[in-house]
């Protein structure tokens, strides 16, 4: 029958809708059912001439659920549908994983005991955020790096819809500028912003006075917000992100630092316009920041080290310096001597320095247990002898790209029984693979770097704190 011939009345619709509507509950039910009873298929192995690898078969939880996500199975569902909580967040990150995740799908997902939230790289807006701020107010942890639909408005109604956020991560999302981090933080409790940047600052006459001018902006919306006598609420916000995020300036870092007394972790990483006014501007307003990643801003140099070793002292706990060629031996060592609680510190391609500043490490450093010095092309085996006999509990070591004879790199293996983490690419083969397995050593390499975020040079020992979340990654 050709087109003309097919009628299509409002019952047939009708009818259809509910069929579709049925389907779709069934199919939730019986997944909602496998997820509480925990049943699970078990792994087979495909037999035939040829030998194959063992085949996982997908449990049946986990084909409903790719059903849902491939045919946008959740549309149509009641919002009044209950899901068990694990249920909710195995479907949330299949849609996270396979880029589908938008706001339609939210009401049916988040419940008020929901702690934690990926949405990285999803179309995420506003609209979704609200639902986030109304129907998760007991949230710690919110990560929208690489998020590009959402205002400064969202992010307003997240911060000030969930009062206990510890964690918020918007690295990498283009649509973070000044603009934004204006409209996110403004209307909470604020600070007093430090006037003291255009001075200090090594930037141009004409830049100094575009700072002098965007401060004097700002400061008279904290002065009328506080005459108004209203109680402006404090966040608790202990870690925030802003890798990448290049269109933000030192004046926009400083408002949003301004408004968050309580940060300990801050990763502020290819923020290539930091200067060192800035940072010292920050590290004064930051009185428990613990934790700090200044890599690859171009202008941070000794003077800079020295100010955050000086500004944090036994408080610094994890540090990154990474491609940060004006850093030399002088504020390393000074820096070893200073925070000698530092647990986690990154040196890679800092090329300037030498052997003085892993003696140094080793000697003052005593609770490390990562660091990473790979291509510190002046390094040699003299120092990389002196790390294990002076840090035992060494657990994840960066080695790429230095002068390490073959022979050193294996003794240093075998001298640290803790180590569980290599990056050396250079000195690895086969044979030096098979050895360390027995160890559990792991060894990644480069184009791991990028498709493996889960090598995270801090100490798997560290125990489950949204405030001490990792700041600095191989």
């Amino acid at each position: 029958c050709g087109p003309s011939n097919v009628h299509i009345t409002p019952n047939t619709q009708l009818t259809t809708h509910n069929t579709q509507l049925t389907t779709h509950n069934t199919m939730l039910q019986v997944l909602a059912e496998l997820q509480q009873k925990g049943i699970r298929d078990a792994t087979t192995e495909a037999v035939g001439t040829r030998r194959r690898a063992p085949v996982k078969m997908q449990t049946l939880a986990e084909a409903c659920v790719d059903a849902i996500v491939c045919c946008d199975g959740m549309t149509g569902v009641p919002a009044q549908f209950a899901l068990p909580t694990q249920l909710k967040l195995n479907i949330l990150e299949a849609l996270v994983v396979k880029k589908r995740l938008m706001d339609p799908f939210l009401p049916l997902l988040l419940d008020a005991s929901i702690l934690e939230l990926d949405l990285r790289s999803t179309f995420i807006t506003d609209t979704g955020l609200r639902e986030i701020a109304t129907r998760c107010p007991q949230l710690r942890s919110l990560d929208m790096r690489g998020c590009t639909s959402f205002t400064g408005r969202g992010v307003h109604e997240v911060l000030a819809g969930c009062p206990l956020l510890l964690v918020l991560n918007l690295s990498l999302s283009p649509q973070v500028t000044d603009q934004l981090l204006r409209s996110a933080f403004a209307g909470f409790h604020c600070t007093t912003v430090p006037t003291s940047i255009a001075a200090t600052s090594e930037t141009s006459d004409s830049q100094q006075h575009q700072q002098q001018q965007q401060q004097q902006q700002s400061l008279p919306q904290s002065q009328e917000q506080q005459q108004t006598g209203e109680a402006k609420v404090e966040l608790v916000l202990q870690h925030l992100s802003l890798r990448r995020c290049r269109d933000t300036t030192p004046d926009g870092v400083l408002f949003a630092v301004a408004h968050l007394p309580n940060i300990k972790v801050l990763d502020l990483k290819w923020l290539t316009a930091l200067n060192p006014g800035t940072i010292h501007s920050l590290l004064q307003m930051l009185p428990q920041l613990d934790s700090l990643d200044v890599g690859w801003c171009t202008l941070v140099d000794d003077n800079v080290v020295i100010d955050i070793a000086d500004s944090t002292g036994p408080r610094l706990r994890q540090l990154s310096l990474e491609m940060d060629y004006d850093v030399t031996d002088k504020s390393i060592i000074h820096l070893a001597r200073t925070c000698p609680n530092i647990q986690n510190l990154r040196l890679k391609n800092c090329a300037a320095l030498q052997n003085g500043s892993v003696f140094a490490i080793a000697s003052g450093c005593k609770r490390l247990v990562a660091l990473d010095i790979g291509g510190c092309y002046e390094v040699n085996d003299e120092a990389i002898q002196y790390l294990p006999p002076a840090l035992p509990e060494l657990e994840a070591v960066g080695l790429a790209s230095i002068a390490v004879q073959r022979a050193t790199f294996e003794a240093f293996l075998d001298k640290c029984p803790s180590l569980r983490l290599v990056d050396a690419a250079n000195l690895i083969d086969e044979q030096l693979r098979e050895k360390a397995q027995a160890g559990q050593v792991h060894f990644i390499y480069a184009h791991q770097q990028r498709q493996s975020p889960q090598f995270t040079l801090y100490p798997p020992s560290f125990n489950r704190d949204y405030s001490a979340m990792p700041v600095i990654a191989f």
